[in-house]
């Protein structure tokens, strides 16, 4: 069995083969997965392409990378499934109840509709393939 830590949680891999299979070359091929997904998309990472693009403030296309662009877009289909229960923009919501940095505080009931006000998929831009734009500096993924 193969394991390790990534995104603050473990991952454990069982391989079945009728061949050899060099378990240290596959251990280094999860593990520099792990880490290329999170230099992209880490909330954690203040150096990951989705946390560059969650401090740009202005209304610019930023280049953030075809894979992103997808599942953004994959995001949109959820969300229209679920009739927007999911939403890839709640992000300035975990930061008002503290989830972010584990200072929990419990928000007034305006102050959460403030910023319900705020998000959503539609401030959230797709004009290329390979880039975001935000209608709204608040936007965050």
């Amino acid at each position: 069995m193969l394991s390790g830590a990534a995104q603050g949680t473990t991952w454990h891999v069982s391989v079945w083969s009728n061949s050899t299979i060099d378990t240290n070359d596959l251990q280094e091929k999860i593990e520099a997965e792990f880490q290329r997904i999170d230099k992209m998309m880490s909330n954690y990472r203040p150096d990951s392409v989705i946390e560059q693009f969650n401090r740009n403030q202005n209304h610019l296309a930023i280049e953030v990378g075809e894979e992103i662009v997808n599942l953004v877009n994959i995001a949109r289909q959820v969300s229209q499934a679920t009739d927007g229960c999911y939403d890839l923009t709640v992000r300035p919501l975990f930061d008002l109840w503290g989830f972010s940095k584990d200072v929990f505080n419990a928000p007034s009931e305006t102050d959460i509709q403030n910023v319900i006000k705020k998000i959503g998929l539609n401030y959230l831009v797709s004009p290329t393939q390979t880039t975001l734009l935000k209608k709204t500096a608040r936007i965050k993924c």
